[in-house]
């Protein structure tokens, strides 16, 4: 059976069905999908009756850090975003190219001929792109909401009107309701309340095995790092958090670990780092069964103890029974975008730990909820609060020691005190990966600049972007006689 998804896309001129005034049949009996993209429409959605808005799917492209007020409680909020499509398409073609003077805008072009010209002709068509992919937004959550079932669209302006136009249809009816008349006919119906909408999994294009398997055909560090940016400057950002790591260790007195075991081997990176820190035995897992025989067939080359198998760590039971004195997960946990599979996967990483050993991760925990973005299942990665990882691990028995800034120069950032100063964050990582795009030998110079600059943003305790913790599990006390 094909997906709804599919379905609305095999019938994109379906005749449009509009419905004026509503009728009581509709409340409970088919989910209702508002279209809001503006702030004034989205805020006449939050004003209607608590029982009655608490039933609408409403779609957006507001946020609460657009510079207005936060979207009030009450509606199910599912945020679109409008550039997304364009920053993808941007990001293919070097991404943000900061301003610069008219003689070095030239040169650029000069030796970016064929580039440049896709570059102005991607930003002359960039109204295009954004209506094409508030459509694209709208086909998947109308989809997820309606779960191949009907569903009733009510798009509250007539711009919002013209988007899903075209998706109008046997099961996705159309309608052209005023909030006035809404709330009319819901009190005539007696003030039914509404339960609040179920999202069915919608068709997301994120596939962990199949995005993680063609990456690994690089066989080098951007396929474990900043994918986006050569391998060259990726390995100045490894060497740069590998640094902080060992002072981390050795803050916490975690040294020589007899044996240790790596979450998400990747190119065997952090396997190295491991031995290199005196560790006899480093066992791990990953997701790829090609990159654990590439850790595999390195291993027995340089006749090194361990043991590599792949693994699905967002399944229960997927992880040995064995324990460890050192356990790492670097920068691999923000993949599992699904709450159940990320609550799985920390379960059991932190079985993995012994008594008196330790957890070491390094992600990018939020230590301001507030920079929290919507889910997006469309994305390959998701940046949580630091106490959604605090609570979970907690709860297994282990206890949070430290948790401090892993970078704050050396990855795109994630948070800030003030918009001002995220601002600056996010001028500097676009000019660093700019840089890098336009010539990967700039690694020569920019990944020692980049190394020497984070040690001294370091010291002054901004935590803008990548964060690590170490969590530890109590040694039980003996029983008393």
């Amino acid at each position: 059976m094909a997906s709804p998804l599919a379905a609305l896309k095999s019938n994109p001129t379906a005749p449009l069905t509009e419905v004026s005034p509503p009728d009581h049949a509709v409340f409970g009996h088919e989910p209702i999908v508002a279209v809001a993209l503006r702030r004034e429409a989205a805020h006449r959605v939050a004003s209607l009756p608590p029982d009655l808005a608490r039933g609408l799917l409403v779609v957006t492209t507001v946020g609460g850090k657009d510079g207005g007020t936060p979207l009030p409680d009450g509606p199910l909020w599912w945020q679109a975003d409008p550039e997304r499509g364009f920053r993808e398409a941007r990001g293919r073609l070097g991404g943000y190219l900061p301003a610069v003077s008219v003689p070095r805008r030239l040169l650029r072009a000069l030796r970016h001929p064929i580039r440049t010209a896709r570059r102005r002709s991607l930003y002359q068509h960039r109204d295009v792109l954004r209506k094409d992919t508030l459509a694209e937004a709208l086909r998947t959550t109308i989809a997820a909401a309606g779960a191949g079932g009907p569903v009733t669209v009510w798009p509250l302006e007539p711009r919002d009107a013209d988007l899903v136009r075209p998706l109008a249809g046997q099961t996705v009816r159309l309608v052209n309701w005023t909030p006035d008349a809404l709330v009319a006919t819901w009190e005539a119906a007696g003030k039914p309340r509404l339960e609040a909408p179920h999202l069915a999994a919608a068709p997301a294009t994120y596939d962990p095995a199949a995005y993680w398997s063609g990456l690994h055909r690089r066989h080098d560090l951007s396929a474990v790092g900043q994918s986006g940016l050569p391998p060259g400057i990726n390995a100045w950002l490894y060497r740069s958090l590998a640094r902080t790591l060992r002072g981390f260790l050795r803050r916490n007195g975690v040294t020589s670990p007899a044996s240790a075991f790596d979450v998400g081997l990747g190119t065997g990176y952090w396997v190295r780092f491991w031995r290199s820190q005196g560790a006899l035995v480093v066992d791990g897992c990953d997701l790829v069964p090609e990159a654990v025989e590439a850790v595999r067939r390195e291993a027995e080359a340089e006749g090194a103890k361990g043991t590599y198998f792949t693994a699905d760590i967002g399944l229960e039971g997927s992880l040995p029974k064995a324990t460890y004195p050192a356990v790492s997960c670097m920068n691999v946990l923000l993949h599992l975008t699904d709450d159940a599979a990320f609550d799985r996967a920390l379960a059991g990483i932190a079985a993995l730990v012994a008594p008196g050993g330790v957890l070491i991760l390094a992600e990018p925990m939020l230590l301001d909820a507030r920079w929290e973005r919507p889910y997006d299942p469309g994305l390959h990665s998701r940046a949580r609060p630091a106490t959604r990882y605090r609570a979970t691990l907690e709860a297994t028995g282990l206890v949070l020691e430290d948790l401090r800034a892993g970078t704050v120069l050396a990855n795109n950032p994630i948070e800030a005190g003030s918009r001002r100063a995220y601002a600056r964050y996010a001028r500097w990582w676009r000019w660093v990966a700019s840089e890098s795009k336009a010539s990967p030998r700039s690694a020569r110079w920019l990944g020692p600049l980049v190394m020497v600059l984070d040690r001294a943003a370091l010291a002054t305790g901004a935590a803008p972007s990548t964060k690590l913790a170490l969590f530890r599990r109590p040694v039980a006390e003996e029983p008393r006689p």
